[in-house]
């Protein structure tokens, strides 16, 4: 834990403030994106500073993204570099040329042997800091059940998923695609492209051509071009494949339609984040999908905190602009009766087979 106070307190040098206000962590997200193009929330960010309470470990992906924003490889080499004893000798090392060298190298060692018997201090605290928490976090996952207690050791690629005990056996992700937790929003993507971006619209959309009514993957239907009969995504343009790596991919609408048809649905908030709580009803797992909204031209966020917009890999092959998606609200959810423009910017929450 006194690691990661280091951690902090050299990154607010870096920004030149420190993190007391919601605004504060605010930049600080916009900093990291910034610098990384990668998105650490800024509820995260909280937690990590304990401005607001945490019984929770950080995942080490965060600390390496925040290790990298004060230039480090990554949160292992933080913690061997700030802890290095060269940088503890270098630090009393006496100016070449002093008279007193003799006295000086005593004072180096008494210095070095001080610093070394508080690092033992703080590592000590550090240690049972951790046991403390390893426990609480034992505990709290033996004898509840929340959407943000799921997390069952059971990762690919060093992301999270939980078996809902679905007749498909598909293992479904305890995040979006571009999140840290849970309930983080996570990034927005066009139907079959894979980077997010600023503006979302068919002047910037990968697949379209000239006008809108012209296609050039993804389509069925001769009048909006040459057809190449693809109705699924394929690995090269699914997200989830792409950046999260072999195994994972964006759910068909078969499988959104599994999910709902086999667990339950509720309307509820994860660390002040409103959104859906899908709980299995083969067992105790669930998972937290948050209301995200979606995006639309240069808009941020429409409907955030209001409705879910999830993208399935699955064309409506009857209007071939329109890709299928799963939709939910406080008294809706659904996936048979939505359709949206490909060139939107929907949320993705990856599967994987099991």
């Amino acid at each position: 834990m006194a690691d990661i106070e280091r951690l902090c307190k050299e990154i607010e040098a870096a920004v030149g403030r420190p993190m007391q206000t919601p605004k504060d962590f605010e930049f600080l997200s916009k900093c990291i994106n910034d610098k990384l193009h990668e998105r650490v929330s800024i509820s995260t960010l909280k937690r990590l500073w304990g401005y607001v309470a945490s019984q929770g470990l950080p995942r080490k992906t965060t600390l390496d993204l925040l290790a990298q924003f004060v230039d480090y490889r990554d949160w292992k080499d933080f913690q061997k570099k700030c802890c290095s004893e060269e940088a503890v000798v270098q630090e009393a090392v006496p100016a070449p040329g002093n008279e007193d060298a003799e006295g000086d190298e005593n004072t180096v060692v008494e210095a070095v042997q001080q610093k070394k018997g508080k690092r033992s201090l703080w590592l000590l605290a550090g240690v049972l800091a951790s046991v403390g928490v390893l426990l609480l976090l034992y505990f709290q996952y033996a004898h509840h059940d929340n959407a943000d207690e799921n997390f069952s050791g059971k990762e690919l690629h060093g992301h999270p998923y939980v078996d809902l005990g679905l007749p498909s056996g598909t293992l479904w992700a305890t995040m979006n695609v571009g999140a840290t937790a849970p309930e983080d929003y996570g990034n927005c993507y066009a139907w079959g492209e894979t980077d997010a971006k600023g503006f979302y619209g068919w002047d910037n959309y990968k697949w379209r051509q000239d006008k809108r009514q012209t296609l050039t993957k993804y389509f069925t239907d001769p009048s909006y071009g040459n057809p190449d009969g693809k109705a699924t995504l394929e690995p090269a343009d699914d997200v989830a494949h792409i950046l999260w790596g072999s195994g994972w991919r964006t759910p068909t609408i078969d499988e959104w339609t599994e999910l709902i048809n086999n667990c339950t649905w509720e309307w509820t908030t994860l660390n002040d984040v409103m959104g859906i709580k899908v709980a299995s009803v083969a067992n105790s797992k669930s998972i937290f999908l948050p209301a995200a909204g979606y995006r639309n031209a240069d808009t941020l966020h429409e409907d955030v905190g209001e409705w879910g917009h999830y993208w399935t890999s699955s064309l409506s092959i009857e209007n071939p602009v329109c890709a299928w998606n799963a939709c939910f609200s406080s008294d809706h959810f659904d996936c048979s009766n939505f359709r949206s423009f490909r060139c939107n910017g929907q949320s993705i929450r990856p599967v994987k087979s099991k």
